[in-house]
This record gives structure tokens, C-alpha cells and sequence, in this order.
């Protein structure tokens, strides 16, 4: 059977702290790039909390119930507002749209459809 009889050499101290500085070096830039790129401005609202705050809306329409002669209600949240728009379908269903009216101009809005028993 026969031996591997290389010798590999050795590196020294030096070199080893050197690539370990470069790996570092690397490493750090890496992770500082990858924060920088989801940062984002805190002017901007939580979409998150702006989507609870839709399904808890809905959530009072559908509890409430909703009045024929009512056709558009706003109701009011730090990040801004929504406005609930209601009009006839067909016979006691009625469509309701709801869009969020963010302070910096972006909105989001659902339709669905409601009917009071």
C-alpha cells in the first residue's frame, strides 16, 4: 500500500492574518450592502398594519351593517384614512369599495360584495 509522501508547506502567521483581514473585509461589506438594501424610509407606512387596519374596517361594516341612504363613510387611522364607498347590486346585495388613502399619495382598495339579512 502505498503513502502520500508530499509535504505541503506550511503558511505562515503573516499570511494567515492577512487572508483573515480580507475575509473580514469582504464579510463586512457583504452584510452592509445587504442592510442598505432592506432599509426602508420610515416616512412610509407598515403595508402590514395598513391591511389590518382594512380587515378590521370591514370587519365593523359587516358587524354595523350599512345604510341604504349612506353612500360613502371615511373612517380614520394614523397612517391616513379609508374611505368605504357603498352602492345597489341587486335587491339587499350591495357593492362596497374600500380604498386607503395613504398621506404620500399610494392607495390600496378592495371591492366586495355585502347583503343585509
Amino acid at each position: 500500500m502505498k503513502q502520500l509522501n508530499r509535504k505541503l508547506q506550511a503558511t505562515s502567521l503573516l499570511e494567515t492574518i492577512v487572508s483573515s483581514i480580507v475575509f473580514m473585509i469582504i464579510f463586512i461589506i457583504a452584510m452592509h450592502s445587504m442592510t442598505n438594501l432592506l432599509v426602508y424610509e420610515n416616512r412610509q407606512p407598515n403595508y402590514l398594519i395598513i391591511e389590518n387596519d382594512m380587515k378590521k374596517c370591514q370587519r365593523m361594516i359587516e358587524k354595523e351593517g350599512i345604510d341604504a341612504n349612506v353612500h360613502e363613510k371615511h373612517y380614520s387611522f394614523p397612517w391616513g384614512k379609508v374611505r368605504v364607498s357603498v352602492s345597489p347590486y341587486k335587491g339587499d346585495v350591495f357593492i362596497i369599495y374600500m380604498v386607503s388613502e395613504i398621506e404620500n399619495g399610494q392607495s390600496v382598495g378592495y371591492h366586495f360584495l355585502y347583503a343585509n339579512e
